[in-house]
């Protein structure tokens, strides 16, 4: 996935997250509806500029588990971090599998920057 500049698919892609991937202030990358992005282990995206995510009833654009056997917490998930991610969109897209305990013992499910946790589906 591009993580600098403004970049917009056409086709649906899937990636792989490796590590924590930065989309830097400034950025503004694009998924196409139909789109796959696959993560697994110490995995999350930080998404510091503007992430565009528009998928489409009939082609959601997922973000899912790279696990032959996927469960809750394969990966860490999506954080939206200051006021540059506040231009994202997302509409029409499945997060899955994500998820950690954090400092105090709670479960975060893998979703953080002002949308509620509880939230998997994500619509308009």
């Amino acid at each position: 996935m591009p993580t600098s500049g403004s970049v917009a698919s056409v086709q649906p892609l899937t990636y792989t997250l490796l590590g924590y991937p930065t989309i830097a202030p400034g950025a503004t990358p694009s998924l196409a509806p139909g789109s796959v992005v696959l993560a697994g282990g110490n995995t999350g995206l930080y998404v510091r500029g503007t992430l565009l995510a528009d998928g489409t009833a009939n082609a959601p654009i997922t973000f899912r588990s790279s696990g032959s056997s996927p469960s809750r917490g394969d990966w860490t998930g999506l954080f939206f971090d200051g006021s540059g991610a506040s231009g994202s969109q997302l509409s029409y897209v499945t997060i899955t599998d994500a998820g950690r305990n954090d400092a105090a013992g709670s479960w975060d499910q893998g979703w953080r920057g002002g949308w509620p946790l509880s939230t998997r589906r994500l619509t308009r």
